[in-house]
């Protein structure tokens, strides 16, 4: 893509005179196969401790696109909001295949290492936006996790490969100790 081609993109509805330039287009409601890149303990200046799970889209318009989901489970966020989250993070862990333990529930930061080594690991996602009439920079957003059938990158589903399955390297054991004495060779 051309420098003019971007331009163009990047420009298309934008108001240089009145539209905020840092401002982010969210993604739109829909189903999207992801990228997981992590489950993150955070603190915002204000002291503000929060989850946030980190997603980029994989394919489609979208691809690319990166979404932030962030939430805390602590008061004075209302339970019914807290417990909505615990699922969320419950239903993730499964879609990426494991369960978690009740030592990962300890705090934040267990909970976040638990999703450490399946950082990469791609899921399906399906986004539900809607307006929010208070703040509408930050539509409301739920979320829903599931895991990808037959996914070829998930190390569960990889094939065992053997040595006797490599193209090279798996030379008859008739022939390996079989050197050239210096009277064999041309030069």
């Amino acid at each position: 893509m051309s420098l003019l081609d971007a331009k163009n993109n990047a420009l298309r509805g934008f108001d240089a005179k009145n539209d905020d330039p840092n401002a982010m287009e969210q993604l739109p409601s829909g189903d999207y196969k992801v990228i997981f890149k992590g489950l993150e303990h955070k603190a915002s200046a204000k002291g503000w401790e929060h989850l946030m799970i980190t997603i980029q889209v994989l394919e489609g318009d979208h691809s690319g696109e990166m979404d932030f989901n962030r939430f805390s489970l602590e008061a004075p966020t209302p339970d019914n909001i807290v417990s909505a989250s615990i699922k969320l993070i419950a239903k993730l862990s499964v879609a990426l295949g494991f369960t978690l333990k009740d030592e990962d529930w300890e705090n934040y930061d267990t909970l976040a290492s638990a999703f450490e080594s399946f950082k990469g690991n791609a899921v399906e996602m399906n986004l539900s936006v809607r307006p929010n009439k208070k703040n509408p920079d930050f539509p409301y957003k739920t979320y829903n996790f599931s895991g990808i059938p037959d996914d070829p990158f998930n190390a569960k589903n990889a094939p065992e490969v053997k040595d006797s399955d490599l193209p090279f390297g798996n030379t008859p054991t008739d022939r390996i100790n079989q050197t050239p004495d210096n009277s064999d060779r041309p030069f």
